[in-house]
């Protein structure tokens, strides 16, 4: 019997080893097994074209030898392990990413390259995004868009063009100045962190900033039919932890503010980042609350790390929702568009200017606008706005950053799939603005008291004057002239609109595509 038993034993001992052995030898043979990979390097010269950088050497971490790029910026390596770690190294330049992983399902590996010092930026704001299974059709959305200008229905489609472009582009860091979704849902808030992973994981570092549309916001709803259905929104709290990765976990920023999602990060060697979080989400009620204004306590958060990053030599430059300069006069008027511009603009963009912030970039009026403010100590502050996703022209910004130079260019998003009913897209965003904004204006004119006839004449000067801003690099006498007699009296009648059209008309500064020189330490 204990004969048989240890009989027994000793037979299963053997098969329980040769188990574990042919484990072992099909993981070797898996971890051996080798394939073939290549890519291209790629650096943008002069002209801005795309052309291959020689000469630059591919180190592998597991496989023996490396590969260098030929004339062309192509480059290929044989006998390559699974899974490895490709590195680029050339002198003088850098590349992006950093590194790649490769396997056999990703063996074609393209790099961007840049030379040292140089750095690509990029700008998007008031994404509006908005998940097309809450709802894009049906008598509730119908009316939501009624009362609104923005291509909600074709946001993700929109988005997911413009995350392709920067895929493309490849910068260094994406800067997202708030209103990352229609009305905070949680849902939108989710699917939009997972976007900002995959430019994460071809080495693009993402930073967002909260907007009004974006916490505690009683409008998050889906649509079904007739009818418009809460849904969950997301609090600060969750907010931060949705987007730890975008500039708030410890791991990515240098300071958090305690009392605000205000924070500051390094993106780039000695260029220090300042999130400012100037959204009233705490007192939303029925509706949320449009104007933004600095908490005291913030506001003095953001003065020290201005001082203190200048202590260090650091160029320092911001990022918000609301507006830090009036980007045209009377804007921040009682009865225009006060909510569009922070509170206490005036004293607080002196005071940023003077102790040392040089740029700021915002969002929330949808407007591709460029505001330069000069302090009587003579301290320049530029006011960077990026217009809106969803509205047209659906513009982004592309920002090189070369010693004390910071070029900026200006991208329209113009291929989406969605229906745009056989048009070219940005002709139908523009068709689409043109309607809606004209029935807002007929609606804002007749509650203010307009008569019938007036409104008749004032609408399409103004709406097709806030379209004109909404692209940016206004020129008055593109005008009729009917239209430049109409602005032109109502600025001489001191009516404040026809001030503020005739100074969106009359913007001196280059609002797309320009150059912007600092003094960087």
């Amino acid at each position: 019997m204990v004969f048989n038993e240890l009989k027994r034993i000793k037979f299963l001992s053997i098969v329980f080893l040769s188990l574990f052995l042919l484990a072992g030898c099909s993981s070797d043979d898996d971890h051996e097994e080798s394939y073939d990979v290549s890519g291209r390097i790629v650096y943008s010269n002069e002209a801005g074209n795309q052309v291959g950088l020689e000469g630059v050497n591919l180190n592998f971490k597991y496989t023996d030898g490396i590969a260098t790029t030929n004339h062309d910026g192509n480059w290929s390596k044989n006998g390559v392990k699974d899974t490895d770690v490709i590195t680029p190294a050339k002198g003088n330049w850098r590349f992006i990413p950093g590194s790649r992983r490769v396997s056999k399902e990703s063996s074609s590996l393209d790099f961007t390259a840049r030379t040292e010092g140089e750095y690509k930026i990029a700008v998007l704001s008031d994404l509006h995004y908005f998940d097309p299974r809450l709802g894009t059709e049906g008598a509730a959305f119908e009316n939501y868009l009624a009362h609104d200008r923005k291509l909600i229905a074709e946001s993700k489609a929109i988005l997911e063009s413009a995350i392709q472009s920067l895929k493309e582009q490849k910068p260094d860091v994406v800067l997202i100045p708030g209103d990352l979704t229609k009305d905070g849902e949680r849902v939108n808030h989710e699917q939009l962190a997972n976007y900002f992973a995959e430019l994460e994981k071809e080495g693009i570092q993402v930073y967002v900033a909260p907007g009004n549309h974006d916490i505690n916001n009683p409008h998050a709803v889906r649509y079904e039919g007739d009818e418009a259905i809460e849904i969950e929104t997301i609090t600060a709290d969750e907010f931060a932890s949705i987007y730890q990765e975008n500039g708030y976990s410890e791991s990515e920023y240098i300071e958090k503010d305690k009392k605000s999602l205000s924070y500051l990060v390094e993106p780039i060697s000695g260029v220090w980042l300042v999130a400012m979080d100037t959204c009233r989400y705490d007192d939303n009620g029925e509706d949320p609350v449009t104007a933004g204004r600095f908490r005291a306590s913030t506001l003095e958060w953001v003065r020290d790390k201005i001082k203190e990053g200048k202590s260090q030599g650091k160029t320092v430059i911001g990022m918000m929702h609301h507006g830090l300069i009036e980007h045209f006069e009377l804007q921040s008027a009682k009865g225009l568009f006060e909510e569009y511009v922070v509170e206490d603009w005036e004293a607080i963009s002196t005071e940023l200017a003077d102790l040392g912030m040089e740029v700021v970039f915002t969002g929330h009026y949808h407007a591709n606008d460029i505001a330069i403010k000069t302090t009587d100590e003579g301290n320049r502050l530029y006011d960077i706005e990026t217009g809106s996703l969803v509205t047209y022209p659906s513009p982004y910004r592309m920002l090189t950053l070369t010693d004390n130079n910071l070029e900026v260019e200006t991208y329209k998003v113009t291929e989406v799939d969605a229906d745009t009913g056989g048009l070219e897209f940005q002709d139908y965003a523009k068709g689409y603005i043109e309607e809606g904004l004209l029935g807002l204006t007929e609606a804002m004119l007749a509650t203010d008291g307009f008569l019938q006839n007036q409104i008749e004449v004032l609408a399409p000067v103004v709406s097709s004057s806030l379209i004109a801003h909404y692209e940016g690099d206004e020129n008055f006498d593109s005008l009729d002239d009917t239209t430049q007699y109409i602005i032109s009296n109502m600025k001489l009648s001191e009516d404040p609109m026809g001030v503020a059209l005739w100074s969106i008309w009359h913007d001196e500064s280059a609002d797309n595509n320009t150059e912007i020189y600092f003094e960087f330490q």
